[in-house]
């Protein structure tokens, strides 16, 4: 056989081999993709809408009939963007004959799927995390399938948009230009504030990691730009109800994780006897807790993003940042726990020996909110019962155990950050940062 046919026929085999793998692992996706959606679309089967999901509802509804969302309704605390996404939900309802409360849980259901399959994307091709451990930490998150499958709050949204904007950052020197990477991770990160306001929890540190101020102005800019520009329909004859629902808003009204756990369980102890002395110090704290725990976190994350952002990547103080909020904050929402998953996932990716702390965090947290989304469940349909008291104590308990993997992954994090800047300090010398 001639010399070029011979390679004529290599190539051509090369190709075809090319050709099946990659539609091997297309397929490989797509069921991966086929079996997480199902899972969540079959909780959705059977499980109640929430009140969240039930107050979507009303939102498009007033949004179809023309009226004032803002002012004539207080379960819309967000920028408009979903509220126009809910009113498009709305409209295909309407023209396909499906329910609007099971069409917009399904929505939620594809984009938290979107969302872990990028999580598992990252983690087998970037990092070679293992296959268990990867679908432990993405698609198949506990998390993420017990928001969308039971809840419905659409998180996963903004949280997908951020993780975006962390993979796009520049991840160069002071002396190496930024490109178009830093405007277009600003500009995602702006898109996600947009669509829920949390990821400006991660702000501060993203911007004390860049390494010029002209870089912090864009970043900033960007990050502010999209809310700014969605309000601006509804400000002039809305502003009242923007101020008392966006702006006044102190997050759900959940108090039993964390601190709120632990006052709460405290209190139940006061009423033993010989302990009633105890019972109004702790209502007291509990109060007090309540009302301004909220800032506590804010402090403490602004802190600690001024201690050190320049030095670890910044993929690892957003995980800082939610944790602080996490530790320290009372009025807690379950959902609030699919901010972190993405980012604690590359976070165990990325350390030695993370991976473990990310698979332990991430079953404290599953068995949090597996009781604390039950509970939601069965509150809806039943007042009262064994198995609903069952529930309530169990979302105490595994609360606080979930809120203690929480504070033990921020000190070691924090350890971390100290010992890094201590090292740049003394040894100048230069910290790899987080690359993408």
């Amino acid at each position: 056989m001639p010399t070029m046919q011979r390679h004529t026929e290599i190539r051509k085999g090369t190709r075809v081999r090319h050709t099946f793998h990659v539609l091997g692992r297309l397929g490989a996706v797509a069921g991966l993709a086929a079996v997480g959606l199902l899972v969540r679309l079959a909780l959705i089967a059977t499980t109640p809408a929430s009140f969240d999901v039930e107050s979507y509802g009303v939102v498009a509804g007033l949004l179809v009939a023309g009226r004032p969302v803002y002012l004539e309704t207080e379960r819309y605390n967000y920028a408009p963007v979903w509220m126009w996404l809910l009113g498009g939900i709305w409209h295909l309802a309407t023209w396909a004959g499906i329910d609007f409360t099971l069409l917009v849980r399904a929505v939620v259901a594809a984009i938290d799927t979107a969302l872990g399959l990028v999580i598992y994307g990252l983690l087998r091709r970037r990092h070679k995390v293992s296959q268990p451990a990867a679908l432990a930490l993405s698609v198949l998150n506990p998390i993420l399938v017990l928001n969308a499958g039971v809840h419905g709050q659409f998180d996963p949204l903004a949280t997908l948009l951020m993780l975006g904007a962390i993979v796009m950052l520049p991840t160069g020197g002071p002396r190496e230009p930024s490109g178009w990477r830093l405007p277009m991770a600003g500009l995602l990160l702006g898109l996600s504030i947009a669509v829920k306001h949390f990821p400006v929890l991660a702000l501060p540190a993203l911007l004390v990691a860049q390494p010029r101020w002209r870089d912090r102005l864009v970043l900033a800019a960007l990050a502010t730009l999209p809310t700014l520009v969605a309000f601006a329909p509804v400000w002039p004859t809305q502003a009242e109800g923007v101020l008392g629902n966006v702006v006044g808003y102190s997050g759900g009204k959940f108090p039993w994780w964390g601190l709120g756990a632990v006052a709460y369980a405290l209190g139940k102890a006061a009423t033993w006897p010989g302990l009633d002395t105890l019972a109004l110090p702790i209502a007291t704290l509990r109060e007090w807790l309540l009302a301004y725990s909220r800032y506590l976190a804010a402090a403490a994350i602004g802190m600690v993003a001024l201690m050190g952002a320049r030095r670890v990547s910044p993929n690892t103080h957003v995980v800082l940042a939610f944790l602080l909020f996490y530790a320290l904050v009372v009025n807690f929402g379950a959902y609030y726990l699919v901010w972190i998953v993405p980012f604690i996932a590359l976070y165990g990716a990325e350390s030695k020996g993370g991976l473990r702390l990310a698979l332990l965090w991430t079953l404290l947290a599953s068995l949090y909110s597996a009781a604390s989304h039950g509970y939601e469940a069965l509150i809806t349909v039943q007042a009262n019962g064994p198995v609903l008291q069952i529930l309530f104590g169990a979302t105490i308990f595994t609360g606080i155990l979930a809120w203690a993997a929480c504070l033990m992954m921020a000190a070691i994090i924090v350890r971390t950050v100290d010992s890094t800047a201590r090292r740049v300090i003394v040894a100048r010398e230069s910290v790899v940062p987080f690359t993408s």
